[in-house]
């Protein structure tokens, strides 16, 4: 480092406030060159009253993982401005800030909606076991993004602990929140879930739908089959068609050949018909491998 390193860091947080999102970012992407220098000018400007400032002096700390910004960082959970809580989380977990997994955990009763959310989130991306519990517990809260959130944060986690309290998130009122349990039972793996996410195939919601889908072919579910097929040739979205088509590769029943040539045959979108023709080509492949 240089005499002057202070003086180009201090010059680079400056960049902070440019009201060019270019220009600040890549004062972020220079800042970290400059390694644990830049940890102490960093926590410095935490509390700025400048909102692009404290978002990019968690991005950048977060990066640079140096655990003495991990307190600091739990603070932006409460941040006035949004983005800098989700950034806070981010961070947390990219440092899989494991002491912070206590104050998260108490966070999770905060009375503010948003810090909700983001404690839950921020739970999920670090990853460990004890959160579970606390996690479950807010797949009943008020919010449907702390619900989700904390049904999201479950399928990382991949503790089948979660796996009957997320099947019934598969009735909440919330279709997004609903998508999420979904997701969350496929990352899990448990064969459980199967009967349930079944019945969520015919869910009113696109993503709920999709997620389900997908969730069953992670979970390896062969009973699906049929199933899959009725999707992938009626399904209202394509979207939800997709994913049965991949679905139906990833289960590898031979059987999903001829409807997947149906489906080619009568499919009008181009992306669709692009992922059909690969779902038949794994299947054809895997069949010639055997």
């Amino acid at each position: 480092m240089t005499d002057n390193t202070q003086e180009i860091i201090a010059s680079l947080i400056l960049d902070f406030t440019n009201p060019n999102s270019d220009i600040r970012e890549r004062a972020v992407v220079q800042v970290l060159d400059y390694g644990d220098a830049a940890v102490d000018p960093l926590l410095a400007v935490l509390e700025d009253d400048d909102a692009n400032v404290r978002h990019m002096a968690v991005w950048a700390l977060g990066e640079l993982g140096d655990h003495r910004a991990v307190q600091p960082i739990i603070s932006r959970l409460s941040d006035p401005a949004e983005r800098v809580q989700d950034w806070a989380a981010r961070a947390l977990g990219e440092m899989k800030a494991v002491e912070a997994i206590d104050p998260l955990i108490a966070l999770l009763k905060d009375g503010n909606p948003s810090t909700r959310r983001n404690a839950a989130a921020a739970l999920g991306w670090i990853g460990e076991a004890r959160a579970v519990p606390p996690l479950i517990e807010q797949l009943t809260d008020a919010d449907s993004v702390v619900r989700s959130n904390a049904a999201n944060s479950l399928g990382n986690i991949g503790d089948e602990r979660a796996v009957q309290p997320i099947i019934k998130v598969l009735d909440d009122p919330d279709a997004w929140t609903r998508g999420q349990a979904a997701r969350a039972l496929g990352d899990i793996g448990a064969d459980d879930a199967i009967p349930a996410l079944l019945s969520a195939i015919g869910d009113s919601g696109e993503w709920v739908r999709y997620n389900a889908v997908r969730a069953l072919s992670l979970i390896g579910a062969q009973e699906a089959f049929e199933q899959l097929v009725e999707v992938l040739h009626n399904d209202d979205s394509p979207n939800v068609r997709r994913g049965a088509a991949e679905a139906l590769a990833e289960l590898g029943d031979q059987r999903a050949v001829a409807a997947l040539e149906e489906s080619l045959n009568k499919e009008d979108t181009q992306n669709l018909k692009r992922v059909i023709t690969q779902a038949m080509q794994i299947l054809k492949r895997d069949d010639d491998a055997t």
